[in-house]
């Protein structure tokens, strides 16, 4: 922590809240994670975030941890949930033709991250300007980006996540959908265009698509079924980075920090419950623990810059059974 931070924000990071400062501790976050809410919700949003100082607190003394406030601390775990989720997949349902069964390859390496290779782009924000639960357009195109600046070896292109909302009339817009449908939907539109040609606003609008603009060709995809991590750990190694369904929750993205999270509080018993899609750009192993490297789509102030590290062979958050895998030019 810088310590311009700690001198402007230093009612942001705290072992104990006093709920007596809320409002000088809310417009100090309203500061830090640009928002800005007129007189009435204000009001409301303050009230929130009282009501989540407490559970931190709470948490704090329980746990023996310091968990701090982030970008979610003036939402309830229902809004949480509606703006930040968004996977509406047909995992359970799909025919013979879009799911393939993954054939592990061998040969591995024990640790791996491709953001070194240059072939991941940055962390993006599906909420920046308004909430939208957009998180499989971000997965499947942030997967696209790395599949070309993988086949090409070349620096990842921000593509549009905007053109796969705008364009994808099979999904739900900012209330969820598929990343397989995003494939087949850019397919369709004969390609993705570029991030800045087709920039994204938080909401479903009419598809604009222009064809002079296609940036990378996309060719469909497929649906990738899992036995377990060990083949999703050879799947990142030979196909590169993966859009994946995972389940998160409100509690677990609010202790999420930039030390390796040990899957409490998103279990799940199976894919009907998987309701998050991310992006897995490697892997690793610290402290006796290994771990996977997801990019998320929740900003770059969440976790660790955008990212979190999730421990890996315990099945957390629903890993390890499901991915996305495009075709692509």
């Amino acid at each position: 922590m810088s310590e311009i931070f700690c001198e402007k924000f230093h009612l942001l990071k705290q072992n104990y809240y006093d709920i007596d400062q809320s409002e000088e501790i809310f417009d100090q976050f309203l500061e830090y994670f640009e928002k800005n809410y007129d007189k009435s919700e204000y009001r409301k949003r303050l009230n929130v975030l009282k009501d989540n100082l407490i559970k931190i607190n709470q948490w704090n003394k329980e746990e023996n941890r310091k968990y701090t406030l982030n970008v979610f601390a003036d939402y309830t775990e229902e809004e949480f949930s509606q703006t930040y989720l968004g996977l509406n997949s047909m995992i359970t349902t799909r025919t013979d033709v879009d799911v393939k069964e993954y054939e592990s390859i061998g040969g591995a390496p024990e640790n791996l991250d491709w953001r070194g290779f240059g072939y991941v782009s940055s962390v993006k924000h599906q909420s920046r300007f308004r909430r939208c639960g957009s998180c499989y357009a971000f997965s499947a195109v942030g997967h696209i980006e790395s599949r070309h600046a993988m086949k090409h070896n070349i620096t990842a292109i921000n593509l549009s996540a905007q053109q796969a909302l705008d364009c994808d009339y099979l999904d739900l817009g900012c209330n969820g959908g598929d990343p397989l449908h995003v494939f087949e939907t850019l397919s369709e539109q004969g390609g993705s265009m570029r991030d800045e040609d087709y920039p994204y606003v938080s909401i479903q609008g009419k598809c604009k698509t222009d064809e002079e603009e296609i940036e990378v060709k996309v060719y469909g995809g497929t649906q990738l079924m899992l036995n377990d991590e060990d083949e999703m750990k050879d799947a990142v190694a030979h196909l590169g980075p993966l859009s994946v369904a995972v389940r998160f929750t409100p509690e677990m993205a609010a202790k999420v920090t930039d030390e390796i999270y040990d899957g409490a509080y998103c279990e799940s018993s199976g894919t009907n419950e998987l309701n998050h899609a991310v992006l897995v750009v490697g892997y690793g192993r610290e402290n006796n623990k290994d771990y996977w490297i997801i990019k998320n789509s929740w900003g770059d102030k969440w976790g660790d810059h955008g990212y979190v590290r999730l421990i890996r062979g315990v099945g957390a958050c629903g890993i390890g059974n499901v991915a996305f895998l495009a075709d692509v030019e």
